[in-house]
């Protein structure tokens, strides 16, 4: 069968599209988060604490919030913007201390409800793409086992209807009627590629609707019995053959979805 794949490819991609942004934004909280905590007035000392340990500066004497880099001293806020890299390194081993605040994320990463939402989506996805494929599968089949049981049904009818004719040439031909016209019933709802379009049509063009004439088109009039048996049976060959149309047609489409899988 042929999947289409490329357009539930297309549908993960947006999938992915819209939520990557998310990803980027917690990144941006998570920046936040360390600004203000280590930046408040209650855990500068921490800071520096940890940026001494760290031999990223010295503590200066009597600034408990401030940090010696080299020849210069910054206040911790100024420390940020001139060695962001630093500051990064000695707020995130401060917060590593913090257990409320810890946190398995790398920068950049999909916050957890996201990363837990997109395979769950894409399963779903996947999963309504085969049901698609399945249900096309079985609405094919299911024209295929109508046309097929509307051919065996005119089939049949018509050999009842021209058995009868060749004893009774008044014999009423509704029934087989009925069933020539249900026959050009399925071949209209049956669903065939461009090449076998016309050959269908031709067919349902030519079943015998109404069944209203004698088999043959002698029309019945003024044939003796033998007359009437022979044309009887040049009747059920045309219905054979129709038959056999009908059924090469489920055949070769069959054949050619096969084909295209």
């Amino acid at each position: 069968m042929r999947f289409r794949r490329g357009r539930w490819a297309a549908l993960l991609l947006w999938v992915a599209a819209t939520l990557g942004p998310a990803g980027a934004a917690h990144a941006d909280d998570d920046a936040d988060l360390r600004a203000v905590y280590c930046l408040s007035a209650a855990h500068r000392e921490q800071v520096v604490e940890a940026a001494v340990n760290l031999r990223l500066g010295a503590a200066v004497h009597g600034e408990p919030g401030s940090l010696k880099v080299g020849r210069w001293t910054y206040p911790l806020r100024a420390w940020r913007d001139q060695h962001p890299d630093d500051f990064g390194r000695a707020c995130d081993a401060l917060l590593a201390t913090v257990p409320q605040l810890v946190t398995d994320e790398k920068p950049g990463a999909l916050p957890p409800f996201v990363e837990l939402l997109l395979p769950v989506l894409a399963g779903a996805l996947l999963t309504l793409a085969v049901q698609r494929v399945d249900a096309a599968v079985t609405r094919r089949q299911a024209s295929r086992d109508a046309l097929l049981q509307a051919a065996g049904h005119f089939r049949r009818a018509a050999h009842e209807y021209v058995t009868a004719w060749i004893d009774n040439p008044r014999t009423p031909g509704d029934a087989v009627s009925a069933r020539a016209f249900e026959l050009q019933v399925e071949l209209a709802k049956h669903k065939v590629s461009g090449r076998h379009r016309a050959e269908a049509a031709k067919l349902a063009d030519d079943l015998p609707v109404p069944y209203d004439v004698a088999p043959g088109g002698t029309g019945g009039t003024g044939l003796n019995h033998a007359q009437r048996r022979e044309a009887g049976e040049q009747e059920l060959r045309r219905v054979a053959t129709l038959v056999a149309r009908a059924e090469s047609l489920v055949r070769r489409g069959a054949r050619g979805r096969e084909a295209g899988a």
